[in-house]
């Protein structure tokens, strides 16, 4: 429901930043250089994913896959956050790879059984994001109000 949410809150973003006057072409080269930045993040992510999947199936330890993916995810958001300069991304981050860190040690040590693990793990990752969601909304609404 919170990632419903979050999306439909994101589409109103958009809108609000299609009705701001243009800032002129050296503003507009920018964005389009942030936008190329951004893809390029999301592309080294997608390989990075791909990657790890493919060393882990082929190691034989396919038990980590979710752990490593929030790795990856984690560490995506600290250029991401800086190339849209969303500060709280880094602690997103942060919050993404420590949680995939103490699952693969879960795993690792037999502490938790791989799938007790990789629960933890999801339920961690996107329990941060959705409280890094709300939170970038209500900054919204604190700046639209000003």
């Amino acid at each position: 429901m919170v990632v419903v949410w979050l999306a439909v809150y994101s589409n109103k973003l958009y809108e609000l930043e299609d009705k701001l006057p243009p800032e002129g072409p050296a503003a507009e080269r920018k964005v389009m250089r942030r936008d190329q930045l951004f893809a390029w993040i999301l592309f080294f992510e997608g390989v990075a994913i791909f990657v790890t999947w493919i060393l882990l199936l082929n190691c034989g330890h396919s038990n980590w896959m979710i752990s490593l993916c929030g790795l990856v995810a984690g560490l995506h958001f600290f250029p991401l956050g800086w190339s849209i300069h969303q500060k709280s991304y880094y602690i997103l981050g942060i919050w993404t790879c420590l949680v995939a860190a103490v699952g693969y040690w879960l795993i690792n040590t037999g502490h938790l059984i791989d799938h007790d693990a990789n629960v933890l793990v999801a339920y961690g990752c996107a329990a941060g994001s959705a409280i890094d969601g709300i939170g970038v909304v209500v900054r919204t609404r604190h700046l639209i109000r000003r």
